[in-house]
Parts: structure tokens; C-alpha cells; sequence
């Protein structure tokens, strides 16, 4: 039986929804319009995420789990790889992730390198690796087996100076819920992690 409801989440770093969101209390949910843009996984454009509902249409969350069971948005450094959107739908085990990336500077030798889909156990599930500097902000979709009895993914960033840091997005598949976990410089580990959403 194929699940056909998409599950994402996405979080802008403009100061300005930032500070929105503070003021609100961070739980505050928005809803979104549709956003064009190029295909998923030519590295450009924008995206359109939403997150389920639970039975049809979609909303965009725009409140990320802290990992410490608040709703805050993780601050991002500008020198790091963040993952800014995840969305991901399936049939069986074959999950089709799609992942955005960004990097708020970018430099000859500091820019996005790739992007990681992994179990909570640190085993990589799917990669997608990009050649050299370009935009500040990149995706890529690709389809992964998760082996029965996984139901935690991480997608993270990979930064070519920073490596796996920055913001990472957690997913626990049976619940779709999604947790945006800002690891600081160095990736963590999402073993013990408990996705709250």
C-alpha cells in the first residue's frame, strides 16, 4: 500500500519570521501559499514544503523542535551547512526524501557539499554530493530502502569546511513527525534522539 501524504518541514533564518515566531511564543503555525520554482534537485529555486495534517492538504510549519521538547527556531551560523526543508513520501520501505540545504555564505573554499540521509544510528541511507561552490542554497531528491525495524532519519548538510554540523532534520517515519536540531559545529548523534515534532 503506498502512503501518499506528504511530510515536511521547513524554517526560514530571516530575522524577521525569527523574531515573529519569539514574539508569538514559538508555536505558531503558518499557513503557505504554493511556491515556484525549479524541480526538485537541480541545486536552485525554491521549494514548496508542507507538513501532514493527518488526512488531506498541507500546512507549513514553520515551528521546529529543539530536541529539548520546547518549539523554538535553532539559531544557524552562516558558516555552516543547514537543513532548511525535508519532505519525504513512500511506498513499503522505498522512501523518496527530498532535502534542501543552505548555507547563508558562500566562498571558494566554504559552500554546500552535499546532503546525507541517514539512519539515527549514524548509517548512511543515500547521498547526493554537489561539484564545487554555487548557489546558497541546494536540494536534492533521491529514493533510499530503509531497512525494516528503522524508524528515525536524519537528513543532514554536508558543509565543505564544516563538515556534518549545523541544523539537522530528524524524522520518525511511523509518526511523520519532523525535528529541526541545531548539533552546533559538530554533527551528533540521534541514537537516543526522541522526535517530538
Amino acid at each position: 500500500m503506498r502512503d501518499t501524504t506528504p511530510t515536511s518541514r521547513s524554517d526560514d533564518p530571516s530575522p524577521t519570521r525569527r523574531a515573529v515566531l519569539a514574539a508569538a511564543g514559538g508555536g505558531l503555525t503558518l499557513l503557505a501559499g504554493c511556491n515556484t520554482g525549479p524541480s526538485a534537485g537541480d541545486g536552485n529555486g525554491s521549494d514548496t514544503n508542507g507538513s501532514t495534517n493527518g488526512t488531506t492538504g498541507t500546512t507549513d510549519a514553520n515551528t521546529t523542535g529543539n530536541g529539548s521538547g520546547g518549539t523554538s527556531t535553532p539559531e544557524r551560523d552562516d558558516l555552516e551547512t543547514n537543513v532548511s526543508g525535508l519532505f519525504y513520501s513512500s511506498e513499503g520501505r522505498s522512501y523518496t526524501f527530498r532535502v534542501t540545504v543552505e548555507r547563508e555564505r558562500v566562498t571558494d573554499i566554504g559552500y554546500v557539499e552535499g546532503i546525507v540521509v541517514e539512519t539515527a544510528g549514524g548509517d548512511p541511507l543515500g547521498e547526493k554530493s554537489f561539484d564545487g561552490p554555487g548557489p546558497s542554497t541546494r536540494k536534492a531528491s533521491f529514493e533510499v530502502n530503509v531497512p525494516e525495524g528503522v524508524t528515525r532519519v536524519v537528513a543532514r548538510g554536508v558543509d565543505s569546511l564544516n563538515g556534518r554540523g549545523g541544523v539537522a532534520m530528524a524524522t520518525d517515519l511511523d509518526s511523520k513527525a519532523i525535528d529541526a536540531v541545531d548539533q552546533g559545529p559538530e554533527p551528533r548523534s540521534f541514537e537516543d534522539y526522541t522526535v517530538e515534532g
